[in-house]
């Protein structure tokens, strides 16, 4: 429907171009775009077991990212498309415990795209996003299948009731 009203889709379009290609430059599918290395750079250069356990860890890095299941590469190309867009890209990243039939040790975290509409963050004294509000909303099914037992008692009525389960309730997500 909003695609009647618009007048030029050139903007829409190039935002697409732009994205591959920022993410082609710097976060390239194809190859290791990173690797781990020690945090103190007064510390002895790495011995060689060390190396290969730096080199193990970045491999996993990547095998677990670009699993389809940890939902990171959908995230990043949403906030780059943000950013490119709208100056400000975010996603959250959460323990996943394991998930869609992979072990923890698979997918240990779980990346998901967050709308800049409902991220509200804010900066310490030095500039850097130090907290970040999220106002979203779930359905009571989806809350119940998240947070279980830990929902109200009304939200769990409703999420065991086939008639009200799609009711949505807001949440507010603070970091």
């Amino acid at each position: 429907r909003r695609s009647r009203r618009m007048y030029d889709a050139t903007g829409a379009i190039s935002l697409d171009r732009a994205v591959a290609g920022v993410e082609s430059m710097i976060t390239p599918q194809a190859q290791q775009w990173h690797e781990l290395t020690f945090g103190d750079p007064n510390a002895p250069m790495p011995t060689l077991e060390e190396e290969k356990w730096l080199d193990s860890l970045t491999e996993y890095l990547f095998r677990m990212r670009y699993d389809p299941s940890s939902g990171w590469l959908l995230s990043h190309q949403r906030a780059l498309a943000s950013t490119l867009a709208l100056g400000t890209g975010v996603y959250y990243v959460e323990e996943a415990f394991g998930t869609r039939a992979k072990t923890e040790a698979q997918i240990p975290m779980r990346y998901q795209p967050i709308p800049l509409d409902e991220a509200h963050l804010d900066c310490n004294e030095w500039g850097e996003h130090n907290v970040m509000l999220r106002m979203f909303q779930l359905t009571a099914i989806q809350a119940y299948e998240r947070f279980g037992d830990k929902n109200s008692p009304t939200l769990i009525q409703h999420a065991k009731d086939p008639a009200r389960m799609d009711k949505f309730f807001p949440f507010l997500h603070a970091v």
